[in-house]
């Protein structure tokens, strides 16, 4: 196993996130999860029209998702014949590829290839990173197209400086086209690919910068070109910035909409650098209950950036480390104006790994020389960040979706996890009636009658309202012929639904 690792280093960090992520689809199904998306939910709108594509419709004009990524998604469709969860797995085997470029970068930005192999890996202990890329949403493609775009640049400028011209050429120009993708992934990308430019106007050959502007530029022209003739709408996505404005801004004008977005900003920023994955409709924690192997992902992105920012500082002289800090950072500034849900981190991830990682490889160099002082007062500020950014989860999750959680262990016939969970609820101030009323009528479905009973009794003595599962329980011995039992639910419902 070591030989095969010190020979196919970046192979298997891409088998690691494949095999795990694969091990997760299958669990998730098992429990009925990763099913077809809700209607009124982002994966199930960019689904439909990937789906539409197939049979020649064009989104409407009000479609305002990537359009790269539905074209993507309709590609794999036609791969997978249709089938969900097939389309889920190809998606997640080009995802897997994020660790293996990331140790790729690594190694261009001259980490050595221990600390390359370790920023693979921290891709691989992301659990937003390996559920996103589970779903039909684009953060996951998008971080693939981020990491690629830098090693790209990265590669060309290690051709140039070994004299092969043409290969370099050739690198900027793919370079360029990761960076259109990024672009048509997510308009934000506007304001991080226009770094690429500005650096490569540094390095060693200035005309990489027109290559990479001109390769950029030609696939944005068309779309918008497009959109213009069939939308008569000349912008990436169509009525997307109006759209952006008034659900960040609040709609009372374009003036107050730009003021009320800029006073967002830190709070963005707080969110965008907690422990707390902030979800919509696609929750990392609730996932993480129902799929026991996704705890073993436990890589907080709080920590990613810590250590990160402290990479970029300790290794900000070296070309490659000082591109992944300003691509990264550029990135974390464009999405302060947007509230900072777990997915707009994920493509951030793969840059972030890299200069962890290479603060992890200076940590150990400081070790070696006995500079212990200096790694202390490292490690006391980077523990500091870590508790001031750290939040706990649970407090911060809504009752509905820790409820949804126990409804999925319920309907899996998890009784006891199901039970302990709302007990947890209860612990944490949250109201657990509904889940509790659900778990009694799931035992009566059962036929466990005498468990369902002593359930209720004890719910009841917690002073929650039971009349709704004494009745169901009566309902359900009475069907089952038991009379004793009934006439017992049936007295405790008289004695519940007496005025007081």
């Amino acid at each position: 196993m070591r030989k095969f690792i010190h020979r196919h280093p970046g192979l298997v960090p891409y088998l690691v996130m494949f095999f795990f992520g694969a091990y997760v689809l299958w669990y998730g199904c098992d429990q009925h999860l990763f099913g077809r998306p809700r209607s009124g939910m982002d994966q199930y709108t960019i689904l439909d029209c990937a789906q539409n594509l197939l049979v020649g419709k064009l989104p409407a004009e009000h479609y305002r998702y990537s359009y790269s990524y539905t074209v993507f998604l309709t590609l794999v469709a036609i791969v997978a014949g249709g089938k969900l969860w097939l389309m889920r797995l190809f998606q997640l085997a080009a995802a897997s590829l994020i660790p293996a470029v990331v140790y790729r970068t690594a190694r261009l930005c001259r980490t050595g290839k221990t600390a390359a192999f370790l920023a693979g890996l921290l891709c691989c202990a992301s659990a937003p990173l390996v559920l996103i890329s589970l779903d039909f949403l684009r953060a996951a493609p998008l971080a693939l197209a981020f990491v690629a775009m830098l090693y790209f640049l990265l590669a060309a400028e290690f051709q140039r400086g070994r004299g092969k011209d043409r290969e370099a050429r050739i690198l900027a120009i793919v370079a360029g086209l990761c960076g259109a993708l990024c672009v048509l992934g997510r308009e934000n990308f506007l304001a991080v690919v226009c770094w690429a430019p500005v650096l490569l106007l540094f390095a060693r050959d200035r005309r990489d910068a027109a290559v990479f502007c001109g390769t950029l530029l030609v696939p944005l022209a068309a779309v918008i070109l497009f959109n213009g003739i069939r939308y008569h709408s000349f912008q990436l996505v169509p009525g997307n910035v109006g759209n952006i404005l008034g659900f960040y801004g609040g709609a009372a004008g374009e003036v107050s909409n730009v003021r009320n977005v800029l006073l967002s900003v830190p709070g963005h920023l707080r969110d965008m650098a907690s422990s707390y994955e902030l979800d919509n409709s696609l929750s990392v924690y609730a996932h993480r209950e129902l799929i026991p192997p996704l705890k073993i992902l436990c890589l907080p992105f709080n920590l990613l950036w810590i250590l990160g920012a402290a990479g970029a500082f300790l290794l900000r002289r070296a070309r490659g480390i000082r591109w992944c800090a300003v691509f990264a950072g550029s990135y974390i500034a464009s999405m302060l104006f947007f509230t900072v849900f777990y997915r707009f981190r994920v493509p951030v991830i793969p840059l972030l790994a890299v200069l962890a990682a290479a603060a992890v490889r200076e940590f150990a160099a400081m070790c070696r020389k006995r500079q212990l002082r200096t790694l202390a007062a490292w490690l006391a500020v980077a523990a500091a960040l870590f508790a001031l950014t750290w939040v706990s989860p649970n407090p911060r999750r809504s009752a509905d979706e820790r409820t949804q959680v126990a409804y999925v262990m319920i309907f899996n016939r998890r009784f006891a996890e199901a039970k302990e969970y709302l007990d947890d609820m209860t612990r944490c101030g949250q109201n657990s009636r509904s889940g509790r009323l659900v778990l009694v009528q799931r035992l009566a479905d059962d036929r466990r009658f005498a468990e369902a009973e002593a359930y209720l009794d004890e719910t009841t003595r917690m002073g929650f309202d039971t009349v709704t599962g004494w009745y169901y329980l009566a309902r359900s011995l009475h069907e089952a012929g038991d009379v004793p039992g009934t006439e017992r639910a049936i007295s405790r419902l008289k004695a519940l639904s007496k005025p007081r």
